[in-house]
């Protein structure tokens, strides 16, 4: 099949859906962000889409700037059919999204109208929501605002976090696109396409790492979805004797008495701390410079006690 499909994409949510559009009809081109600069050792790191790349023998190209007159020059170049987009990390300029013939197509990790933005997979477990999906969709200038192609549900369960849920819905993604690409090919995606009802829409903007403190005067429940909504980053954290504590997993837990953040109960389960309303039970945590750790582990090293508060940044 002659198909020339170019594949724009960065994070690991876009993995599988590179693997099996590659497998089924080709991939002439992935667009991937530059490698970056990360840990102490500032070592530059691949992005997972480029990984799957280089295992898959498919081209790559990485613009620092995808607006640039050199980016546009060479993705038209190519004359692609189709220009697929799964969590690419830049905004495309009107000129790129008129250039593949079928039209340019993205992967998004909500059920759109819901969930505009770059974080809705973070922000549907912050928001406590038990259900969620993936939409394709036509890409325009208004980002997550174009024509729906197809969605499929999926449910939140109790204990999902940010990287067990963006897994599944990767995973559902990548049949989706495939799906979505035998539509378009057959010349019936614009006719499928339906407009989002711009009265249902909300947004879902970029997670930042002041969002991660804990704010202990609010209900364990919430408390808890900040916690899972936090994994895999940046990770949920308070303070401890001036000094940062991540927070990797708890419970909500019933509790009588104590004030928000303070400790009222240490046991095997793990560190029992009050809040606005009910309890929450930490049974995985992270000391600053350290592995997480179990909270029995965290109890025999630190020696948290029953009656201290948590929440108080360092002193200046």
């Amino acid at each position: 099949m002659n198909t020339k499909i170019i594949f724009m994409g960065t994070s690991e949510f876009a993995v599988p859906s590179i693997r099996s559009l590659h497998e089924a009809v080709g991939i002439s081109l992935l667009v991937t962000q530059p490698d970056r600069p990360a840990g102490r050792s500032l070592r530059l790191r691949l992005s997972p889409a480029k990984k799957a790349a280089l295992e898959l023998g498919i081209e790559i190209y990485q613009p620092e700037r995808i607006k640039s007159a050199e980016a546009l020059d060479k993705i038209s170049s190519l004359h692609p059919q189709i220009l697929w987009v799964a969590a690419y990390g830049q905004i495309l300029p009107q000129a790129l999204l008129e250039v593949p013939e079928l039209g340019a197509v993205n992967l998004h990790g909500s059920l759109l109208p819901a969930y505009r933005g770059a974080a809705p997979i973070q922000r549907t477990i912050m928001n406590g929501d038990s259900a969620t999906g993936v939409s394709t969709l036509y890409m325009t200038a208004r980002v997550d605002a174009g024509d729906i192609l197809l969605q499929r549900p999926e449910r939140i369960y109790a204990d999902d976090t940010s990287l067990t849920l963006g897994q599944r819905l990767s995973e559902i993604g990548a049949e989706l696109v495939l799906e979505s690409t035998a539509v378009i090919l057959e010349g019936r995606g614009k006719t499928l396409a339906v407009p989002q009802d711009e009265s249902k829409a909300t947004y879902a903007p970029i997670i930042t790492k002041a969002e991660a403190e804990i704010d202990w005067s609010l209900s364990a429940g919430r408390i808890r979805n900040l916690i899972r909504a936090m994994i895999p980053w940046p990770t949920a954290f308070t303070y401890r004797n001036g000094e940062r504590l991540k927070i990797c997993r708890a419970e909500v837990k019933p509790v009588s008495g104590g004030q928000a953040g303070e400790i009222v109960e240490i046991s095997e389960q793990g560190i029992l701390l009050a809040t606005g309303q009910d309890g929450l039970l930490i049974t995985e945590l992270q000391p600053e410079n350290r592995k997480c750790l179990h909270a029995t582990q965290y109890i025999n090293g630190y020696k948290p006690a029953c009656g201290e508060t948590w929440g108080k940044p360092a002193k200046e």
